[in-house]
């Protein structure tokens, strides 16, 4: 069988002395082979076969030194460190990628996201009164049914206060005529307090810690006089709002600039937590709230009788004050 190298019979390819040729002298000796045309078909297959490996066949050369005839492993050249092979995960010698340093301090789980990142942060601010650091789990609190014309036990409502956990709040809803009612008061309802789900959830995340005492503040237009077209517009319309100072200072002035009108407070009670307060009275009154065009406070003007809407205030600040540990302002209406 002739060599698939050089085409002649005696030798292979492995001891074929052409093999150091370069392609294109193969390429040359195919391409004159080819033009034989004594040539057998045997040897035309051959001259094929030698076609392809002109073009497909390369020398190898050792990475280390770069020449042919070996490789690094048996480079005269090489360091024993060239001879290690290198971890596929920061490809340095010496370990692989199960033992290697790196690849396990970076990969691990726990390492890249600990338990205690996903922990919520608790607020200063996050105390309930009556807490007991005795206790390990946080009993609910179970509220009574009451109708308007019985109020919550105050003796009952302290012993449930008193084992309160203070890292935990749960509330339990009691249904009564149609309403479901939470605030651990002793408060008369009035048909204004609707207890939605926005407000039993705004009330469980509490106070925060931008939070603090201030005023919640009820006050309604004055007329500039007998004719004043928004008279009839502003009618049972009540503006509700919370400042950290006395609302007639202030606060109530700036307003005034802003919207180009005059208003006058007609009730004004100090909290502890002005800014949880208000949230709470707001959702409460969510379906009689009338927005306004004006520049400040256009969200904050609600329609309804004037009583009515102090219920909603006061009962605001006693389940607020109730739960979340605090101290009103001592001067107020």
């Amino acid at each position: 069988m002739p060599c698939s190298m050089c085409g002649q019979s005696g030798h292979n390819r492995r001891t074929c002395s052409a093999g150091d040729r370069s392609a294109g002298s193969n390429l040359s000796f195919t391409s004159s082979f080819l033009q034989d045309s004594r040539a057998p078909s045997s040897s035309s297959r051959t001259a094929s076969i030698l076609m392809k490996e002109s073009h497909t066949t390369r020398v190898s050369c050792c990475s280390n030194c770069g020449k042919p005839g070996h490789n690094i492993r048996t480079c005269p050249k090489t360091s024993p460190a060239c001879l290690e092979r290198a971890c596929s995960g920061c490809r340095k010698p010496g370990h692989n990628i199960q033992t290697c340093p790196i690849r396990s301090m970076s990969t691990s789980a726990s390492a890249r996201y600990p338990a205690e990142a996903f922990e919520k942060p608790k607020s200063s601010v996050d105390k309930i009164k009556g807490s007991d650091e005795k206790l390990k789990l946080a009993p609910k609190i179970i509220l009574h049914k009451f109708d308007d014309n019985k109020a919550l036990n105050p003796d009952i409502l302290e012993l449930v206060l008193k084992n309160i956990h203070k890292s935990r709040l749960e509330i339990e809803d009691v249904t009564t005529k149609g309403k479901e009612l939470f605030r651990p008061k002793n408060f008369k309802p009035s048909s204004y307090l609707t207890d939605s789900a926005k407000v039993k959830q705004r009330f469980k995340e509490g106070p925060t810690a931008e939070d603090g005492p201030g005023y919640i503040y009820i006050y309604e237009y004055l007329p500039t006089g007998s004719k004043d077209p928004k008279v009839e517009e502003l009618k049972s319309m009540y503006k509700i709002g919370m400042s950290e100072h006395i609302p007639e200072g202030r606060r109530i002035r700036d307003q005034e600039n802003r919207n180009g009108e005059k208003y006058r407070v007609v009730y004004t009670v100090p909290v502890a937590h002005r800014k949880l307060t208000e949230a709470i009275i707001h959702l409460q009154l969510e379906h009689r709230r009338r927005k306004r065009d004006v520049i400040d406070g256009k969200t904050e003007w609600f329609q309804g009788d004037k009583n009515r809407l102090k219920e909603v205030v006061n009962d605001g600040k006693a389940i607020v004050e109730s739960v979340y540990e605090g101290e009103a302002p001592k001067s107020g209406l």
